[in-house]
Formats: C-alpha cells, structure tokens, sequence
C-alpha cells in the first residue's frame, strides 16, 4: 500500500523488502545494490513503518536537498534537511527539524554543537530508530583523507542516544561500489556485522544497464611543443583542442541534460607547473614545487567556454565555494535546484553533484579528464539513463607516457609505497589524466616550505621571494594531496600534537590550535589517539574556528596505564587487523614489542601512531591505486562488451571470486597455484577484473598476479603480462621454486603467441630497479648498450632462474 500510494512502484524489486525487513526487525546491514536500483527506497519506506526518527548521514549538499524536494513531491512532508546553506538558528527550520521522521545531514554536521543540543533533543522526546550511512563507500574513501568526520559517526551516535537516554539504533550503510576490503573497512568504522546484503542470487548483468552506453575518446593536448613557445603560448593551443573536442562530442550526445564531471572545482591548467623555492637570497637549499595540472570544473565552463547550443546557459556546481571568483554557494544550489526540476540542460560539475540524486531526465555524462578510479567512473556514468532510456557516457581521456603505469608497479615488501610512487611520479615526463589524479591523491612529494608549524599554513616561496597571494592579498598555501606523505604526517601533524597532548594536565579540556590549512591532518591524528585509547571519543573531543585557525577540544583519559606498551600494542594490533589482516596485525606487533620504549611515553605514542597511519597509506596504495589502475585497463578497451564484462566482474559477487579468494587466502604452492589456473580457465572468458579484485584484497598472494600475468598474454599486452610477472618474480616471501613453476606457466603461454621475447624484455627493465634482485640488475645493465635498450634482458631472465635453480638442486 505504502509502496503504490507514496512511491508510485508497483513492486520491490529483488533483494529491497529483505533490506527493508533488516531495518524494521532491528539488525544491522550494510546493503549493495547497483546504482539506480532503489537503495534509497529502503530506508525512506523503513521510516515511515517506524515510530521515532531515521537520521539519515549523505555526503553532498546537492543530494540532501534532492531527496528532501523528491520526497516532498510525493507527498512526505516530515522531512528535513541541514547543511551549512541552512542556518539552524532559524526558528522555522527548528520547527520543521523537530516534526521530521527523516533528518538529513553530512557527517560534520555530527561535530556541530547546536546540532548536537537539538538533535539530543529530538531522540529524548521520540527515539531514534534507524541511523543510515547512504552512499557508504564515502567511509572509508573520504574517512582516511579530507572527511575525516565520516571517521567517528557511530561513536557520535551512541553518545547522542546516551545523552537522551535512549537505546542505539539500527545502523544501515548503502553504497553500489565498494571493493572487499572497502566493505571491510565500511563495516569496522560503523560496527556492522554479518554479510553484505547483495544481488547475488541475482547474477545476470546485475551492475550493467544494458541502456547505458560508453565511449572513449582519446585526445592529446600535450603534442611536442614548437620550438621558443611561450608557456602562455603553450597553454591556449592545448586549450583550443580541448575546445574543439568538447564541441565535437557536445553536438553529438543525445538530446535531453547532460552533466560534465570534472576532477577538480578550480581552473583549467592543462599541464603541470614547476616552480623553484629558496630559503634565502643566495639560493641555498632551494627545491622544486610541482602543481598539479587541473581540468577544474569553473574553468571547463567559462575558460574553455562550453557550448552545446546558442545562448543555452550552463549550470555550475562545486559543493564549495572557496575563491571570490567562484559562483556563490547560494546560485550553484539555484543551479542545482533548475538542473534537478529539468530548466537547466546542462550542469559542470565535480562528482560532489549527481552522486545518488534521482535525475530521471539526464540522457548523458561527459567525463573531462579522468574519474579517481573504476568505482568513481561507474559512480558517475551511472547518473544517465537512470529511467531506462537510451543513454551515453562520454569519457575524454589524454594519457600519460607509459612509464607512469611502470612506476606505479612497487616491490610488495616495499615498507613506503606512496613515498616510492611520489618520487617515480616527480620524475614521469609526459603527464595526462592518470598524473593528474595521483597528483590530487598523493601528490608528487610532500608539501614543501621553510614554515611547518600547525598555526600557520604552508606558503609557495618563489626563488624572488615573493609569496604568492590570492586576489585579495592573503597568502596563498601550497596545494596539500589527500596522502602526502606519512613520515611528513608523523613528523608535522601528530608530534607536535603529542606534546600538547602528553603536557596536558588530565581531567582539564585540552585546546589545540591550528591553521585550517591544516585542519584536516590534525583531525585524522586526533582520531588515530582514540583509537589508541589516549584521548576519549564520543563528545570528548570537538573544535571551533575563528579567523583561519581552528581551535580541538580534546580530553585525555584518566588511565596512566594507557600509555603501556602492551596496552598500546593491543590497540594496534586490533586497528592494522581491521585495515588489513590477522598476518599483518602480528607481523605489526612483533615490530612494536621490539621498538616500543619503556621509559619514553612520548615516543612509544609517537610509534604506535605512526603504524596506524602507515597501515592507512598502504591499504591506500592497494586499493585506490589499484582502481585507478583498473580504469585504465577499462579505458584501454575498445569494445564496449568487453568493457561491460569488466564492469559485471568487478563489482558483481559471483562464484569465482568466493573460489579464487579462497585460494588467496592459502598458503602459495604448486597445487594451490594449479587449482587456480584450472579454475581460472574453466571460465567461458579471461576475467582479469575478478582476479584485480583478488589482487586488491589479497596483495600478499601469488594467485592474483599469476592469473593476471597470464591475462596479460592472452590479451596481447606484453607490458601488462610484465608487470604482474615481476610481481610474482619479485617476491621472495615464496620459494624459488614455486616463483619457478609460475614462470614456466607464463612463458610457455606466451612463447606460443610470440609475445615471450617482449615481454620478459619488459621484466628485465622493471628488475633492473628492483633494489631486492640486485644481481638481476647488475646482468641488466652490463648487458645494456649505449641506447638503454634491453634486448638481451628476456635471455637474462631465463639465465637467472636456471642458474637458481641449479643451485638448489
């Protein structure tokens, strides 16, 4: 009856009443449903089934307010929601706040103290039945990087029901795309249980919309440049062909609104700039600033100068507005609102627009640039064509020199991979669409100033001196990646922090100031001390801001013997587990039981925080690099079938994963390697994607890389077969021998389609800068000419290992 009268659907479809039942009977859930399935339906109809209020976490201002507008256009007028465009102060939204059974908020809405005083209110007079994380995959992706709020929503809750005497609700998380060991992590942080509830008894082309098409288009905006071009010069020739190429796609989507995504909110730099920092007159200690090249949103739409059609306007929405010369928060809600009711034909955007809005009418998506990884892509692509009709993704691509794909192939033992790919990046020469997004992710190296104190912000210094200001005379930061650096984070962010913290007298309110340029690191560092059960969490600990500084108020536990080192090692222990494995949570805690000094209670802290965060920086390397990495690989595909196959093994649960996981969770010998070739080779197709997957979840497993050096041959891509054979060759944590029998398996393959003498060509240059197989390295070069090629290396390879293996036998 609900279902027909409120929300017009005739049916559910499979697998939303047993979500719906999850919520109504009381038990935690986290639900994966593709995109434009109905995952907002569930939640919205449990509210009305339930008597008390269903506070509902989204992670854009674009989708609270669409689903307060649709909702209400279906008749459900108790409903609310709050974000910084909608002053609590004002009694009518008071009002409505305190009448609502749906309450929509962003996580850090959960950190503001008037919320928390009135929504505390609320839950004491009515209850609070249902707490919902949408779009739940923000976690643990915007969690560990610039959200940090998302870090803590659990514990907030409980202390709000706690405060209004009520019991804690059911939690339900919802995403369409989260890789494992996204969900692993979704599930810690909120404290869900049990398995996901999915499609998967619903296996055919579950997460492909069979409406949906995609293309790729190639375009090169960095040809050599003429000789004595300007860099002015330089910058409006790769503008102008970026301009035709949005026109010529712009006049062949189909009719209806369209949204072009872009990576950043700011300006068009379609290339990356250099510049020199000294610390004095003379030049001394002086460094190279490398920014990020940005195809911003605001600069697509009014430098690039889009244009679908005479005089049609263009919407622009950012989520923020942080520049004079951006469009106020209040025209890019105007322009959302027009977009979402169908006035508007066109919206420029960053992902903060679309992601879970109900936009029946988009008919296509136009990627400029590419998206953060496979996920972000579908996440995107997947606002067209969400009422059934035909519909196009366009994504636009320039691609980055193939050495960048090299450099981001690390050593598994390699104790710092995003150091390592900072330093290989800085060096990559031709960058495009795969940079840019490492650029924003990890940047190319720390941020880099002779001032490094929280209450100030990192400055660009200019070897004339000269600080670079804004518009209106304030000093400009230094760009600032979501990862720049964990060694820089412990050194910068938590010691200084720990101090504060250890000097501090207990039972008193401690107040920790900082620069908002930094306000997001100390954040994640103030969190990283309650998991260490240093600080409280819950309402301990809260900040306020005045005049660009933001001010924590933090308050330690009363217990001295939380600083002990078996004390510290347990928390450890269980966080790396919860991040990764029970093989790594042991391997951290022999590390720290050895290093972990009794007499320094500030240096037993200081360690102990930074394995938290080095665990965080390598499930970062693991995960996110590894999808931007398989969007390549989608993108590099030229059929769209293929890359609909792609799509349906990466985010579909099936038998083969539940198979070749388990594998990856055995030890690696010859016969576990064999089940899983005969496995893998039973399938009707090669399904790289599931053994990506595989690869993701289980970094540590031979099974992955084998599988994926062999799909590399059975696609024909030698450089790819290479890359996943290092992996298997260059990791001593597995005999000889069985790194031997999978060589054999790969070379036997590819020597049948002519590909072996590339390929294993392609080995040697990847081993030459592997500092663990320096004997390799050493052949490698000897054997090089004066042009650096390594026609010989394949012979090398094959020499290496025979020789090994004379020598164990």
């Amino acid at each position: 009856m609900v279902m027909q009268r409120v929300f017009a659907k005739p049916a559910f479809r499979p697998g939303q009443a047993k979500a719906i039942q999850h919520a109504v009977t009381n038990t935690d859930a986290l639900i994966l449903f593709p995109t434009g399935y109905g995952k907002s339906l569930v939640f919205q109809m449990a509210s009305l089934l339930l008597p008390g209020v269903t506070l509902v976490i989204e992670p854009f201002r674009a989708l609270l307010d669409d689903q307060e507008r649709n909702l209400q256009d279906n008749g459900v007028g108790r409903v609310a929601s709050i974000h910084s465009g909608k002053p609590l102060h004002g009694s009518a939204l008071q009002k409505k706040l305190k009448s609502a059974c749906l309450v929509y908020v962003t996580a850090e809405r959960m950190h503001v103290s008037e919320f928390i005083a009135l929504i505390v209110e609320i839950v004491r007079l009515k209850g609070l039945d249902l707490f919902i994380v949408d779009e739940a995959h923000t976690v643990s992706q915007f969690g560990h990087s610039f959200r940090p709020a998302y870090l803590d929503l659990v514990e907030r809750v409980t202390a709000i029901c706690a405060l209004a005497g009520r019991a804690r609700p059911t939690t339900l998380a919802l995403t369409a795309t989260a890789a494992q060991r996204v969900i692993h992590d979704i599930q810690a942080l909120l404290q869900i249980c049990g398995d996901p509830i999915s499609l998967d008894d619903f296996k055919k082309n579950s997460f492909v919309r069979e409406n949906l098409k995609d293309v790729i288009v190639d375009v090169n905006i960095d040809p050599k440049d003429p000789p004595e071009e300007s860099r002015d010069a330089a910058d409006e020739r790769r503008k102008a062909t970026v301009r035709e190429q949005l026109a010529s796609i712009l006049q062949n989507t189909p009719d209806g609104q369209g949204i072009v995504f872009c990576p950043t909110k700011r300006d068009f730099k379609p290339k990356s700039w250099l510049k020199r920092t000294a610390n004095d007159k003379t030049q001394t200690g002086a460094q190279w600033i490398v920014g990020p090249p940005l195809f911003g949103a605001r600069g697509i739409r009014d430098q690039i100068g889009l244009v679908k059609g005479p005089g049609e306007p263009i919407g622009l929405y950012t989520g923020s507005s942080d520049d004079d010369n951006d469009n106020t928060l209040g025209q890019m809600a105007k322009d959302a609102s027009e977009f979402s009711r169908g006035h508007l034909s066109i919206m420029v955007a960053t992902s903060a627009f679309g992601t879970g809005v109900d936009l029946q009418g988009v008919r296509w998506t136009l990627h400029v640039g590419m998206p953060g990884g496979l996920e972000a892509y579908y996440q995107e692509s997947g606002r067209a064509g969400r009422d059934g009709s035909e519909a196009r993704s366009v994504l636009l691509v320039d691609w980055d020199s193939e050495d960048l794909l090299d450099a981001m192939t690390i050593d598994a033992s390699e104790e710092d991979p995003i150091a390592v790919l900072q330093e290989r990046l800085g060096k990559v020469q031709h960058r495009g669409s795969l940079a840019r997004q490492l650029g924003l992710l990890i940047g190319d190296a720390p941020p880099k100033s002779d001032v490094l104190d929280l209450r100030d912000p990192v400055l660009l210094r200019y070897d004339d001196e000269k600080v670079l200001t804004t518009k209106n005379g304030q000093p400009k930061a230094a760009f600032k990646p979501s990862f720049p650096g964990w060694r820089w984070e412990i050194k910068s962010v938590d010691e200084p922090l720990h101090r504060a913290v250890l000097a501090a007298d207990r039972g008193r309110p401690i107040e920790f100031w900082c620069h908002t340029w930094w306000e997001d690191l100390v954040w994640k560092a103030i969190y990283r001390l309650a998991v260490l059960g240093v600080i409280r969490h819950g309402f301990k600990h809260s900040l306020r801001r005045a005049d660009a500084r933001t001010a924590f108020i933090l308050e330690r536990c009363d217990d001295e013997a939380s600083l002990a080192p078996d004390v510290l090692v347990g928390h450890v222990e269980r966080e790396v587990g919860r991040l990764t494995s029970i093989e790594r949570a042991r391997a951290a805690r022999e590390l720290l039981h050895k290093h972990l000094a009794p007499a320094d209670p500030a240096r037993r802290l200081t360690l102990s925080a930074a394995m938290l965060l080095k665990t965080v920086y390598r499930v970062v390397y693991e995960t996110r690099i590894e999808s931007l990495r398989s969007l390549v690989r989608y993108a590099k595909q030229p059929a769209l079938q293929k890359r609909r196959d792609i799509i349906e093994d990466y985010f579909a649960p099936s038998d083969l994963k539940r198979q070749v996981f388990a594998l990856c969770e055995r030890p690696a010998t010859v016969n576990v390697l064999s089940d899983a070739l005969s496995i893998a080779e039973a399938q009707p197709r090669w399904r790289s994607a599931v053994f990506e997957v595989a690869a993701s979840e289980y970094p540590g497993s031979l099974v992955p890389p084998l599988l994926l050096a062999i799909g590399g041959v059975k696609t024909d891509d030698p450089k790819e077969g290479a890359r996943y054979l290092f992996a298997v060759l260059s990791n001593e944590t597995v005999s000889l021998d069985v790194r031997s029998w999978c060589y054999a398996q790969v070379s036997t393959r590819a020597r049948k389609t002519g590909m072996l003498a590339p390929m294993l060509d392609a080995v040697a240059r990847l081993m030459r800068d592997a500092p663990s197989l320096s004997t390799l390295e050493a052949l490698v070069a000897q054997m090089e000419n004066d042009d650096g090629r390594t026609e010989f290396g394949h012979l090398l390879v094959a020499e290496f290992f025979g020789t090994a293996l004379e020598m164990r036998s």
